[in-house]
């Protein structure tokens, strides 16, 4: 399914750009010729939840490879 929307970088200084708002969104990895999404979530604070995300340790070790 195609989606839309401002993407953003899933760096400490990435997130900082995502308002601090309620959304659903989406962690994408890029692959060579696509994204491919990873998780879906639902969030009453969309800066925060990444954030939450990103210190995660199994997900800080994923994003580093």
């Amino acid at each position: 399914m195609p989606v839309s929307g401002n993407a953003y970088a899933f760096t400490q200084v990435g997130i900082t750009v995502a308002n601090p708002v309620g959304a659903v969104y989406g962690l994408f990895s890029k692959q060579p010729h696509a994204y491919v999404c990873l998780y879906v979530g639902k969030t009453d604070n969309l800066r925060r939840r990444l954030a939450e995300h990103l210190n995660h340790p199994l997900v800080r070790r994923s994003s580093c490879n």
